[in-house]
């Protein structure tokens, strides 16, 4: 069961990965340069680009589809796979890979983390870069289920 306190935390996790990033929604891809030419990504490429499991497993909550492509006809578990140094990129390529498809739905295994893991995640993420500090890193426990 999926709790709201949960859901609100993921919400919020997602906008601003996409503000950061410079993406105006889910659905709407954004233009990366590349070394030999630009490619049209979308968010969930983004964050298996960047290996952000945290980022992955809410995109993949919120129903984005795992198997849409870039503009160069890339997945974003490919762009995990490419991106992989020394297991940098494991848990990301995990998480995509574990989606099994059913009857039209699809779920995931979103690696567990405890409250702990959460925080230092978030502390870690590539969200936090900006000079002003994160809110979501300011959680307490009693904040979270």
């Amino acid at each position: 069961m999926d709790c709201w306190h949960c859901r609100k935390t993921r919400q919020e996790l997602v906008q601003r990965f996409l503000q950061f990033y410079g993406f105006p929604d889910l659905d709407t891809p954004k233009s990366v340069r590349r070394e030999s030419g630009e490619e049209e990504v979308y968010p969930l490429h983004m964050a298996a680009e960047l290996g952000d499991v945290a980022v992955l497993g809410a995109l993949l909550l919120a129903h984005v589809d795992p198997d849409q492509r870039s503009s160069w006809d890339r997945t974003a578990y490919e762009l995990a796979v490419l991106n992989n140094r020394n297991r940098s990129h494991f848990e990301a390529i995990e998480c995509l890979r574990s989606r099994d498809k059913w009857s039209g739905q699809m779920s995931w295994t979103i690696p567990k983390l405890s409250v702990h893991e959460f925080k230092k995640m978030l502390k870690e993420s590539q969200l936090n870069e900006p000079s002003e500090p994160s809110e979501l890193s300011e959680l307490n426990e009693s904040q979270l289920p």
